[in-house]
């Protein structure tokens, strides 16, 4: 059984293997300070997106009576695991897909602005969405203590349709895609790396 669905979320598992070949095979156009921005920005990036996640829920939480507490949100997250689209209206669901897009459209704009290359502008998206994906687990974790475990079930994206996973591919796909993309990084030959 695959762990994501739809289906095709699943073909994520090969993207550090491609940017492992990658590096090795061409090298990488990114600059380990470069490499350093990027992750700050996406460190941070997960922390605002988690914040925004646990204000949703805490509203929600307000809406069945509950206070909007971090307790009361961690529990009701916790409640939610099995089930995690909620039953918002759609007015909201296409408000949050908005959202989503505009998270994408940041995460180009960073990258655009990294790297000369194309190639470069990609591995940039991918190194930065990467740790912005597993730091945003982490973000939650620190405020609300969700996920409870990495086998809870979340809703990653909702466009096109909803993606469905356990934590612990996200984090595992993002884990692998940064260190493929330092061992990338380190292969690289300093006739490759410009200036």
């Amino acid at each position: 059984m695959l762990p994501a669905d739809p289906w095709w979320v699943n073909l994520s598992i090969v993207i550090p293997a491609v940017l492992f070949w990658w590096g090795r095979a061409r090298g990488l156009d990114l600059h380990a300070r470069q490499l350093v921005w990027l992750a700050v920005w996406a460190l941070a990036f997960a922390m605002v997106e988690a914040t925004v996640v646990v204000y949703l829920r805490a509203i929600y939480s307000q809406m069945l009576g509950h206070p909007a507490t971090p307790a009361a949100v961690a529990e009701l997250s916790a409640q939610l695991a099995p089930a995690p689209l909620w039953p918002l209206p759609d007015e909201l669901l296409r408000l949050e897909a908005g959202r989503e897009l505009a998270t994408m459209i940041m995460l180009v704009g960073i990258a655009a602005v990294s790297a000369r290359t194309w190639a470069g502008r990609a591995i940039a998206f991918l190194f930065a969405f990467a740790i912005w994906d597993a730091a945003y687990y982490f973000w939650l974790w620190v405020i609300i203590r969700w996920p409870g475990s990495l086998a809870t079930i979340d809703v990653l994206f909702l466009i096109p349709r909803p993606w469905t996973s356990p934590v612990w591919f996200p984090v595992v796909v993002s884990s692998l895609t940064v260190l493929a993309v330092l061992a990338g990084r380190r292969v690289v030959s300093p006739s490759l790396r410009g200036s």
